[in-house]
């Protein structure tokens, strides 16, 4: 009995390791539903590392059905299927992309939602591609904005040398230092959204240095999340809703021609 249970179990994850590798050609592949010509709030989201378009489906299913015209960019990456490119590499595709989509359809100032190291992506847009001519508000989950620690390990892996995507995302690596020593522009909402259960990304490498003049700078530690938490509970797309909705009331306050407002930078608890 116990030899047919386990070849039953075998047969069982061999099917579903088929289906996975048969459909991971089309993991980046999505239909596109947002009318970019009467696109109202458009929300770009940016994937995490080693992650492809698919995986942030649940978020992008719930911004929809809350009224939002939400888009993604296709990162390439290892085997162009998962987000393994230098941050500033990507930064430049995702400014080319919304260069393009902003010329064809006369998009209006819109939102980034970065997950993980889709947030250093967006930032870096935002930073040093002055992304805020398009984009009015940023919102990073889980984004080691510090690094990771735990990157470290890929070294002994021997990971971290082939990969400058994880080299950049080391406690104090060069690309971190460079990014931090450019502030925010004026005129943007940002929210740093994390938690103190997250591994991955521990909760004080997340904190956005607490700087600006002109922008709203915001640290929101929501409690007991794990990383992939944050694109999948409800708890967090609470969150994550709520200041996409103060992002695009700050746009309309300040736009962008006479963006003002003194900095608010801050640590709120997230909602429970």
């Amino acid at each position: 009995m116990w030899f047919w249970h386990r070849l039953r179990r075998l047969r069982f994850k061999w099917h579903r390791f088929n289906i996975y590798f048969r459909t991971l050609t089309e993991a980046n592949t999505i239909d596109r539903l947002t009318d970019f010509t009467n696109c109202k709030n458009p929300v770009l989201i940016l994937y995490g590392f080693g992650a492809t378009r698919r995986s942030l489906h649940i978020l992008e299913s719930r911004l929809r059905e809350d009224g939002f015209g939400v888009f993604s960019i296709n990162l390439g990456g290892l085997f162009d299927l998962f987000n393994t490119a230098p941050i500033d590499r990507l930064a430049l595709l995702v400014a080319a992309k919304i260069e393009n989509l902003c010329r064809r359809y006369k998009l209006p100032r819109f939102s980034i939602i970065g997950y993980s190291k889709g947030g250093l992506i967006g930032r870096y847009y935002l930073t040093h591609l002055d992304g805020q001519k398009r984009v009015h508000t940023l919102i990073t989950l889980a984004t080691p904005h510090r690094g990771s620690p735990w990157l470290l390990l890929s070294y002994p892996l021997l990971i971290g040398f082939v990969s400058k995507g994880i080299r950049q995302m080391i406690p104090k690596s060069k690309f971190l230092r460079r990014l931090s020593k450019k502030h925010f522009p004026d005129g943007v909402y940002v929210a740093s959204i994390y938690s103190d259960r997250d591994k991955t990304t521990p909760s004080k490498f997340c904190r956005l240095p607490e700087r600006s003049d002109k922008s709203v700078i915001t640290n929101v530690l929501i409690p007991q999340l794990y990383h992939s938490d944050f694109v999948i509970k409800q708890r967090a797309y609470q969150e994550i809703h709520k200041h996409l909705t103060a992002g695009i009331q700050f746009a309309v306050r300040y736009p962008l021609h006479t963006a003002g407002g003194q900095a608010v930078p801050h640590e709120v608890s997230g909602s429970s």
